[in-house]
């Protein structure tokens, strides 16, 4: 659910060695208000370390430097 902060958005797929293997996605400003669908492909994220989509074990969500917050979030599917 945006709040149209216009501040980055970072989307982060952590695998069960967190900092060290991990996929990043990053939106840069978030410019909506309200519900917005986002369909994002796995090609698109970024590669940290050597992570591998079947031991993803956590998604965070972060916009600017705030990891805290709540987020509405009303379906999450990772299709390869």
């Amino acid at each position: 659910y945006g709040s149209y902060s216009c501040k980055p958005i970072s989307i982060i797929c952590i695998t069960d060695t967190p900092f060290l293997s991990y996929y990043e996605y990053k939106i840069p400003s978030e410019n909506w208000q309200g519900w917005k669908r986002l369909i994002i492909s796995t090609e698109l994220f970024s590669a940290h370390g050597s992570p591998s989509w079947s031991k993803i074990k956590r998604i965070e969500i972060s916009v600017g430097d705030n990891a805290y917050g709540v987020w509405y979030v009303g379906l999450l599917s990772i299709v390869k």
